[in-house]
């Protein structure tokens, strides 16, 4: 038992200190196994059936199973344990609770959040009246939910919700709770997630000052949740706020080419924020202005990246060609994006993006620049300079690999399928429709304007078809979607009393 504790233990460091967290073959974890399930059969041999120190050996054994991915072996072995346990303790006894723990974290590691949901209620419903928690625990349910945000956010937030309401029960203060709520918030989406945004600045504002680093990226963090969910009514004032903080702070003493670039690239990423803000929410003049701004920065920046430059300004130029576009002044918007596809040409043919390209996804800032001077095109009434652009852009599509709900991606399908709407090619309209709206439901975001836009458009397809029938649901989901996204901001959460549990 102990060699095998061990080489988990260097297994644990190998994997998540040296390796990412990114699973794979590891000698440690192989001499955990081989030791464990030595140590399982001595201790089968020599206790009783139901001893405990069987159920800790197949615990560390499920653990050991669950790091190599073994997720049907982890759970095999893990409920032989916990029938031990519950056999030799009452309902209560915390170390039931801290079986079902680790069960529940095999079944979040494999994905399946519907199998650990309970176990994790049932864990939390024990270990609530049982005192703290080891803080090794906490901190391994911590780390293995963070390596999972990426792959599979919902039993990322299934762990940091267990852990934030079992520290919550212990009776602890808002500033020992803090981090746990930051970590929930970062694996949480929608509504949920801004309340618990809301409940972070309820804390700084008692906390921290208004221009503390805490309270800044909480704040920021906010911002960013409205902006991808497209309330830019809400987002931008928050941004704005943070703006100004950074536009008045006092310049280092003796800083750095460093700390200037760092400052640099601080201020301009808050001001991009802000530029996309204004946008989306149709403040053209301000979006306008802060885009020309950073345009001037970025062409000023002489000791930018070679290759972050660019990039940065192939982004501002196609931002600031959809002010352009969405006011109308379409001859601007076009000049805007051929200077974009400068820099695109500049960022792909770079040291970089050559290496990068040839052992994973191609850049996509062409494809990008693309499907936005196509739009203007069709906008401008156009299609014959807009159609064949569109299809090569979505001809590129095979190539770049794009997440199956990709944005940009949703909203070139309905921008091409519209314009074959109006050319009355129905078929090949509803069919990229379709496409679009499969691409909206794999978005994080789905419920935005530009998703109810889609629907609107189909809509008008089957309208034209004859197809009301089918028609009036799409117009009724757009009008719903668009009744969320104008809803208003929620008010901070009030922070509860240390020992208050917070529902999901």
């Amino acid at each position: 038992m102990k060699s095998g504790r061990k080489a988990y233990s260097d297994g644990m460091k190998q994997r998540y200190f040296h390796a990412w967290g990114n699973p794979g073959p590891s000698p440690q974890f192989t001499k955990a196994e081989e030791e464990l399930l030595a140590a399982l059969a001595q201790g089968q041999s020599t206790f009783p059936a139901g001893d405990m120190r069987i159920a800790d050996t197949m615990g560390a054994l499920a653990s050991t199973y669950m790091e190599e991915a073994k997720y049907d072996d982890a759970e095999k072995i893990g409920l032989q344990a916990i029938a031990i346990v519950e056999a030799a303790v009452k309902p209560d006894d915390p170390r039931l609770g801290l079986g079902l723990m680790h069960l529940a974290l095999v079944y979040d590691e494999a994905g399946d959040t519907e199998k650990a949901a309970p176990i994790w209620a049932r864990s939390l419903a024990i270990l609530k009246g049982a005192g703290p928690v080891d803080k090794d625990d906490i901190d391994n349910l911590n780390l293995h939910a963070s390596f999972l945000r990426p792959f599979h956010q919902n039993a990322s937030e299934q762990i940091h919700q267990y852990v934030f309401e079992l520290k919550g029960n212990s009776g602890a203060s808002d500033a020992d709770l803090r981090p746990d709520l930051e970590m929930l918030a970062h694996s949480q989406r929608g509504t949920e997630a801004e309340q618990s945004y809301l409940r972070l600045l309820g804390i700084d504002k008692k906390s921290y000052a208004p221009d503390d680093i805490n309270t800044r990226l909480d704040r920021e963090a906010l911002a960013r949740l409205y902006l991808e969910e497209g309330k830019y009514a809400a987002s931008w004032p928050l941004f704005q706020e943070n703006l100004e903080i950074l536009q008045a702070k006092p310049a280092r003493d003796h800083e750095s080419s460093i700390d200037r670039r760092t400052d640099f690239y601080q201020l301009t990423n808050l001001e991009r924020s802000v530029a996309q803000a204004y946008a989306g929410g149709g403040k053209d003049a301000e979006a306008e202005e802060m885009y020309k701004r950073l345009i001037a920065q970025e062409d000023a920046n002489t000791s930018g990246s070679k290759v972050l430059g660019p990039m940065n300004l192939s982004d501002d130029l196609r931002g600031l060609s959809g002010v352009y576009r969405h006011e109308h002044r379409y001859d601007e918007a076009i000049e805007t994006l051929k200077r974009a596809q400068t820099f695109d040409e500049e960022i792909v043919n770079s040291k970089s993006e050559k290496a990068n390209a040839a052992v994973r996804n191609p850049a996509i800032w062409i494809w990008l620049t693309q499907i936005e001077l196509a739009e203007i095109y069709r906008e401008k009434g156009d299609n014959a300079t807009a159609e064949p652009l569109f299809k090569s852009a979505l001809d590129m599509t095979q190539q770049l690999t794009l997440a199956p709900g990709h944005p940009k991606l949703a909203r070139m399908l309905d921008n091409y399928a519209t314009l074959l709407r109006d050319e009355g090619k129905f078929e090949e309209s509803e069919a990229l429709y379709k496409r679009s709206l499969e691409v909206w439901s794999k978005c994080i975001y789905p419920q935005t304007a530009d998703a109810a836009e889609t629907l609107t458009n189909y809509a008008a397809l089957l309208r034209k078809l004859n197809r009301r029938a089918e028609a009036e649901p799409l117009e009724a989901r757009a009008t719903a979607i668009l009744a969320i996204v104008a809803a208003p901001t929620p008010t901070p959460t009030p922070t509860p009393a240390p020992g208050t549990p917070t529902a999901n």
